[in-house]
């Protein structure tokens, strides 16, 4: 019921200053509840209503609602994980194209962040694991060359030769 409430609100008047942390409220009640499938939709709904570049931000920035801003990144890290996850069980392309939607999401929202080359790599994976070895590549040499030196650098330049190599064979 609580989550319900916290939602009517956010749906009356989304672009609200509250609106992003009841629907946070709405998220954490599904949690304490244990209903896995409305955290899940929770998490989906808050990023794509609060994405950046949402009608959210409109004259605002992260740095005035870094509590948002960093709800926004662990949904996207989250789903990412999540769908990843299901891709590996179920070994189907539409589940692996579902995981790099996110990863590619959060690269978009928070190209600077600690995350990304690591996030970037993952996406990697996720592209190589559904047999993409073209854009495995591509994103292989941005996790190893585009990022400050970082602990997945060296195996994601070996990983994009790899995928060139796989690649080739296919042709």
């Amino acid at each position: 019921d609580a989550a319900d409430t916290y939602r009517a609100f956010v749906h009356r008047d989304p672009d609200h200053e509250r609106a992003p942390l009841l629907q946070m409220q709405a998220i954490e009640a599904y949690k304490k509840g244990g209903f896995a499938q409305l955290v899940l939709d929770g998490k989906k709904e808050f990023v794509e209503r609060y994405r950046l570049g949402s009608s959210f931000w409109t004259n605002r920035t992260p740095a005035e609602f870094p509590l948002v801003a960093n709800e926004l990144k662990t949904s996207l890290t989250d789903l990412a994980q999540y769908y990843h996850a299901a891709a590996q069980s179920s070994k189907k392309k539409p589940d692996y194209h579902e995981a790099a939607r996110w990863y590619r999401e959060f690269l978009e929202s928070f190209p600077d962040d600690p995350e990304s080359a690591r996030t970037n790599y993952l996406l990697a994976e996720t592209l190589f694991e559904s047999e993409e070895f073209r854009s495995a590549a591509v994103e292989y040499e941005r996790t190893a060359y585009a990022y400050p030196f970082h602990e997945k650098s060296a195996e994601a330049g070996y990983a994009a030769l790899v995928c060139y190599e796989r690649d080739a064979r296919a042709m």
